[in-house]
């Protein structure tokens, strides 16, 4: 598994509310199709749920100010990308803004 995987599934949770509210319960679950290691999965454990509510309402809060919903922003960027592609985009550009 690479960072890029990682950052997929980081991706995801910050735009799939129910795909977050899983890694937060239940880390395992949430992750299951993905071929993690132990290592992986401890820094998935470990990862603090207020950043991934804080990523993903900074997310939705630029998203909304395009006019768009997250649910539209979703269906908006699908036809341009595959879906990891997409999500892995989001989480880039999340990740370096906040190192801005």
């Amino acid at each position: 598994m690479s960072e890029e995987h990682l950052i997929e599934i980081i991706g995801r949770a910050m735009v799939e509310s129910d795909f977050r509210a899983l890694l937060i319960k239940e880390p395992e679950a949430a992750v299951k199709d993905y071929d993690l290691t132990e290592e992986e999965m401890v820094l998935l454990r470990d990862f603090k749920p207020e950043v991934l509510e804080s990523l993903s309402n900074e997310l939705e809060q630029r998203i909304s100010r395009t006019g768009l919903s997250m649910d539209m922003f979703e269906d908006f960027i699908e036809p341009f990308s595959n879906a990891s592609k997409a999500r892995h985009d989001i989480a880039m550009a999340a990740v370096r803004n906040k190192r801005q």
